[in-house]
C-alpha cells in the first residue's frame, strides 16, 4: 500500500463515494442527451428521476445498457429499411 493512499481516510458513507451527486437522467430525456450526459459525467451508471425537482428515483441506467439498446434499435430500423 502506498503512503498517499494510507494517509487518506476511508469514506464514512456512500455519499462520500459519489463522484457526481448532482448528475441524473430525467425519465423523458432523449437517448442522445442521455449518452452525452454519460460522457460528461464519466460514470458507468446514473440515476433516472421522474423530475429534477422531486428527484424521485424511477430507476438506474448504465451507459452500456443505453448504448446496447440504442444499437439494437438502430439495427432493427436498418433491417426494416433494407428489407432484411
Amino acid at each position: 500500500m502506498d503512503e498517499e493512499a494510507a494517509a487518506e481516510p476511508a469514506p464514512r458513507t456512500v455519499r462520500h463515494l459519489l463522484r457526481n451527486p448532482d448528475r441524473m437522467l430525467l425519465a423523458d430525456m432523449s437517448v442522445r442527451d442521455t449518452l452525452k450526459l454519460f460522457g460528461e459525467a464519466e460514470s458507468e451508471a446514473l440515476p433516472v428521476v421522474a423530475e429534477r425537482d422531486s428527484r424521485r428515483l424511477v430507476g438506474i441506467l448504465s451507459e452500456a445498457h443505453a448504448i446496447k439498446r440504442y444499437s439494437d434499435e438502430m439495427s432493427r430500423r436498418n433491417r426494416e429499411l433494407t428489407g432484411e
